[in-house]
């Protein structure tokens, strides 16, 4: 008898491939869930710190101030990118609804 395993004794069945294909699914599906919770974590972090310097009034002063003194500013901006952050965010199913109306209310700026 040989000490080599045979081809038989190496076939998986295809209910055992089956199986694995699940389980090897099942883990990458897991895996994109946490990524996609983590993003949007770090997207809702990056929106709440915009809005957060936007509404205060020390930088509404620089622009108050700017203004004034006969300033116009004409560079760029961030509004579209906000405004569709906020939209993706208010779009990820199991968002609560408080966030949805606070995005939307945040978006007449």
């Amino acid at each position: 008898m040989s000490d080599l395993a045979s081809q038989d004794d190496l076939r998986i069945s295809d209910k055992d491939l089956q199986r694995m294909e699940k389980h090897a699914i099942a883990a990458e599906v897991r895996n994109l869930a946490t990524e996609a919770l983590r993003l949007r974590e770090a997207l809702r972090r990056l929106v709440d710190r915009l809005e957060f310097v936007k509404n205060d009034e020390r930088y509404m002063a620089v622009w108050i101030l700017f203004s004034t003194h006969g300033g116009r500013y004409d560079g760029p901006t961030y509004t579209a990118e906000l405004d569709n952050a906020r939209s993706i965010l208010s779009n990820i199913p199991g968002a609560s609804k408080t966030d949805k109306a606070e995005m939307k209310n945040d978006a007449h700026d």
